[in-house]
C-alpha cells in the first residue's frame, strides 16, 4: 500500500528540475503552435460556411461569431508561440501561462459550442474533440492537467443540467471518460518526461566522452586532439602561436619524483589558463604547452606576458624547494590550413630552442 501510494505521488507530484521543464515548454509551443494553426483553418472555413448558408444551422449569426472567435483565438494563439519559437524564449512561467490560458478559453468556448449543440439535440462533439485534442497533443504538469480536465468536465454537466439536468448525458459514461482523460494527463506527462531525461543522460554521457577525448586528465587543458579539430576556426585569421617548455623539468622529476613533476604541470596549466584563456592553452608534448591567440595586439600580447611572469614569480608548488620557470617562442601570421599552422609552429619553436641556448650558456 505504501509502494502504491508512493508511486501515485511522484506521479502526481514528479521532480523535475530546469532542463525538463525546458524541454517540455519547447514541446509544448511546437504543438500548441501546430494545433492553433490547423484549428484556425478549420474554424474559419466553419465560419464561412455558417456564414454563406452552405451548411444549414437553426442560428447563421451566432454560429458564424463563434466559430469566427475560434478562429480569430487561434490564429493570436499561433502567432505568439511562432515568435516565441523563433526567439527561443521559453520562460517557464510565460510559456505555461500562454498554454494554459488558451487551454482554458478554448474549452470554455468549445463548452459554449456545445451547449448549443446540445440543446439543439445534435451530438456533443466540440467539447470532446477540444479536450481530447489538448489533453493527446500537450504536456501538462498532473496538477494542471488534473484541474483543468475536473473543471471542464464538471462545467460542461451543470451546463447540461441548467439546460435539461442533463438528461441526455449518460452520467456513468460521462465519469468514465471523465477518468480517462485524467488518467492520459498524467501518464502523458509521465511519459515524456522520461523520454526527456533518457535524453538528456544520454547527452551527458555523449559530452562528458567528448571532455575525455579532447582534455588531458592531468593538466585539464585540451589535448592535441583538441588542436586538431580546433584549428579551422583559425584558419584566414592573424594569429600568434606560443610554445612554452618548462625548465629544469627533468631535474624535478629526478629529484622529487613524478608525483611532485606532474604537480609542477597541473600548475603551470592553471597559470597558463588564468593568464591566457583555458579554450585557448594545448598540452602539446611532456612539459610542453602551446597557446594560440587570435587577432591580439601588440600591447595586449605585452600585458599578458607581464602578467604571466609575475604569476609564475608568486607561484608556490607544494614538496618543490628548488626554482622553477619556463622558456617561450612565439610566431604571428595567418594560415589557411594545418601545414602552414604547422609552420608557425616550428617558428615559434625555433626561438623556444634559442631561448633555452641562451638560459643554458
Amino acid at each position: 500500500m505504501k509502494k502504491a501510494l508512493g508511486k501515485a505521488s511522484s506521479k502526481l507530484f514528479p521532480k523535475t528540475n530546469e532542463k525538463i521543464r525546458r524541454e517540455t515548454d519547447k514541446l509544448n509551443v511546437i504543438v500548441l503552435r501546430r494545433i492553433s494553426f490547423l484549428c484556425a483553418i478549420l474554424e474559419s472555413v466553419a465560419s464561412l460556411t455558417a456564414a454563406l448558408r452552405i451548411v444549414k444551422t437553426n442560428n447563421v449569426l451566432i454560429s458564424a461569431l463563434s466559430t469566427a472567435f475560434a478562429a480569430v483565438l487561434c490564429l493570436v494563439m499561433n502567432v505568439t508561440l511562432r515568435i516565441m519559437d523563433k526567439k527561443g524564449y521559453y520562460n517557464h512561467i510565460v510559456v505555461v501561462t500562454i498554454c494554459n490560458s488558451f487551454s482554458m478559453i478554448f474549452i470554455v468556448w468549445a463548452m459554449f459550442s456545445s451547449s448549443r449543440e446540445y440543446m439543439l439535440g445534435m451530438q456533443v462533439v466540440t467539447f470532446y474533440a477540444v479536450v481530447f485534442a489538448l489533453i493527446s497533443f500537450t504536456v501538462m504538469l498532473p496538477q494542471i492537467g488534473i484541474s483543468i480536465v475536473v473543471a471542464s468536465f464538471i462545467g460542461f454537466y451543470l451546463c447540461t443540467y441548467h439546460i435539461d439536468k442533463a438528461v441526455g448525458i449518460q452520467t456513468f459514461n460521462y465519469i468514465a471518460l471523465m477518468l480517462i482523460c485524467l488518467g492520459c494527463t498524467v501518464e502523458k506527462y509521465s511519459v515524456t518526461v522520461s523520454n526527456i531525461k533518457a535524453r538528456i543522460k544520454t547527452e551527458e554521457l555523449n559530452e562528458a566522452y567528448i571532455n575525455i577525448m579532447r582534455h588531458d586528465p592531468l593538466s585539464k587543458v585540451k589535448n592535441r586532439a583538441a588542436l586538431n579539430e580546433d584549428l579551422p576556426e583559425y584558419f584566414g585569421k592573424q594569429t600568434t602561436v606560443l610554445i612554452f617548455d618548462l625548465d629544469k623539468f627533468k631535474t624535478i622529476n629526478d629529484t622529487y619524483g613524478h608525483i611532485a613533476g606532474d604537480r609542477v604541470i597541473s600548475s603551470y596549466a592553471k597559470t597558463f589558463c588564468d593568464v591566457f584563456g583555458k579554450e585557448y592553452v594545448y598540452r602539446f608534448g611532456g612539459d610542453e604547452f602551446l597557446v594560440i591567440r587570435e587577432e591580439i595586439t601588440e600591447e595586449d600580447f605585452g600585458k599578458e606576458k607581464t602578467a604571466l611572469k609575475e604569476a609564475v614569480d608568486n607561484m608556490i608548488i607544494e614538496g618543490i624547494d628548488m626554482e622553477t620557470g619556463y622558456s617561450f617562442g612565439y610566431c604571428s601570421g595567418i594560415f589557411e590550413n594545418g601545414n602552414e599552422f604547422e609552420k608557425l609552429v616550428i617558428s615559434a619553436d625555433n626561438m623556444l630552442y634559442t631561448q633555452k641556448e641562451e638560459k643554458r650558456g
